[in-house]
């Protein structure tokens, strides 16, 4: 009964939050129930797209979930957004605002409907967004940078870490690159369907390449975790010392090729890492920075995220079945 009414709850709240945008792209699913600020037209906002397009794939209707698909990455999402300090000063359109993961969830999208034709159709369109993130890439590490805030995760240890703890932090997050990472699969795959050997060619060589940095760069051997490693004024390459329960993303894309890694996941039952009785915890009890001002609004610095909590099932999912 109690997943009966998990299962009804999440498709009643996926409904009330499709907006019709017009005949030409028809229906999105909007983050919040009434447009924010710093959405797109409509009231889109990027962040959430990766796990509504993931949701969507269920629905009989196919419109839904590839009307979304449209709506961000062949339609209002392309247009040109300011490139101010609310909005992301280093993007310039709404579909970059955000990290998602973007064609891996067109992809996973076809893996259930079956529509050939549309996921095809996308190809040049997730290319696009793809190489959108490459003023974010540092060619010496071989990794992708970003601000904790733009990762839809503001107020963490990593930002507090700095000097401005809403918009501060940048570094190179597992976030981000794990994300590139499965859009990189997954474009190889969407190239190999329509039979251009030469794109998938070189998109399978992009995800090798993230998957050997992140795992150069963001593991950390002596806490066993994924962890941060701040952009600015690090000649040294030190990590963050708080695991944050973004390493976990990672496994969302089966992207960590060392078996022994796994030792991450005991992090989940540990009382003094994200163990919770409603969680898991954003980031590990025995910080410094746990819970820290979390009094007032969108912490992760602690307080239980279903953004994150739906990230990290995912990983452990991939780890049980794989």
């Amino acid at each position: 009964q109690q997943i009966q009414d998990v299962y009804y709850y999440r498709w009643q709240t996926y409904r009330e939050h499709l907006v019709y945008t017009g005949a030409q792209y028809g229906y999105m699913p909007s983050e919040f129930l009434h447009p924010v600020g710093y959405g797109a037209p409509y009231g889109g906002v990027v962040g959430s797209a990766g796990h509504q397009i993931n949701e969507g794939r269920w629905l009989r209707d196919l419109r839904y979930g590839q009307n979304a698909v449209n709506y961000w990455f062949a339609g209002p999402g392309l247009l040109s957004k300011p490139a101010t300090e609310e909005l992301n000063k280093d993007t310039h359109d709404w579909a970059h605002e955000y990290s998602i993961w973007a064609a891996s969830s067109v992809w996973r999208q076809y893996l259930v409907t079956g529509d050939r034709n549309f996921v095809l159709s996308q190809l040049d369109n997730l290319v696009k967004q793809y190489r959108g993130w490459d003023n974010h890439f540092n060619s010496s590490l071989g990794l992708y940078w970003q601000y904790p805030v733009w990762d839809a995760t503001e107020f963490t240890p990593a930002s507090y870490e700095s000097s401005d703890p809403y918009h501060g932090g940048v570094g190179f997050r597992p976030t981000i690159n794990a994300y590139q990472y499965g859009d990189a699969i997954a474009i190889s795959a969407i190239a190999s369907l329509k039979g251009d050997t030469e794109l998938a060619a070189e998109y399978k060589k992009r995800a090798q390449a993230l998957q050997d940095a992140v795992q150069n760069h963001l593991w950390d051997d002596e806490r066993k975790f994924f962890m941060h490693r701040a952009r600015d004024n690090n000649t040294s390459g030190a990590l963050l010392t708080t695991r944050e329960i973004m390493g976990y993303v990672p496994w969302m894309f089966n992207m960590p090729k060392v078996d022994s890694d796994m030792v991450a996941f005991e992090q989940l039952l540990d009382p003094q890492g994200f163990s919770a009785t409603y969680g898991p915890t954003t980031a590990e009890r025995r910080s410094k920075w746990f819970m820290y001002e979390a009094e007032s609004c969108c912490h992760w610095d602690g307080p239980s995220w279903p953004f994150a909590t739906s990230q990290t099932l995912t990983a452990v999912e991939n780890v049980l079945n794989d």
